[in-house]
């Protein structure tokens, strides 16, 4: 009977065991999804900042082929100059 006792005891000690070792597994698995959201985060925040940097430098060559045209249009085309004027950029000191 002694023995049935211990196993019992035994089998107790495993379960709980078991239970901290579930709970550490799981704080674990939180933890490393943090870590995997975090990562994700800084990647979509990379990939935004590359696409305006694309955008810019794809405006900045419009802008040189084509500013002083559109400078010139809004000046001249009394018709378009309000569109005209909602592409062009204008620097100031």
């Amino acid at each position: 009977m002694a023995d049935a006792h211990r196993n019992d005891d035994e089998s107790e000690y495993e379960t709980e065991e078991d239970e901290s070792e579930e709970e550490d597994s799981n704080a674990e698995n939180k933890k490393s999804e943090s870590e995997e959201s975090n990562e994700e985060k800084e990647e979509e925040t990379e990939e935004k900042a590359n696409k305006r940097k694309e955008k810019i430098e794809k405006y900045n060559e419009f802008w040189k082929e084509f500013g002083k045209s559109i400078k010139l249009g809004i000046i001249e085309d009394s018709s378009n100059k309000d569109k005209l004027a909602k592409c062009s950029r204008w620097y100031s000191s």
